[in-house]
């Protein structure tokens, strides 16, 4: 089993660390072997983005 992961906000080492891990979880409960784990970060940029407005709600703390 192989997975891939997509660093879109900077994440931490630590983080990456814990995919790994998650990767081996599940090749086991799956009944595979781990394969390779393949981290990849790339830039980006959001060309004609148009966010819907805020909605505006009261929260309950």
């Amino acid at each position: 089993m192989a997975a891939m992961v997509n660093d879109l906000h900077g994440r931490k080492p630590f983080n990456t660390a814990f995919d790994a891990l998650r990767t081996m979880m599940a090749a086991r409960v799956a009944g595979l072997r781990p394969g390779e784990f393949i981290f990849r970060c790339e830039d980006f940029a959001l060309i004609g983005y148009d966010p819907h407005p805020r909605i505006e709600a009261e929260v309950a703390v």
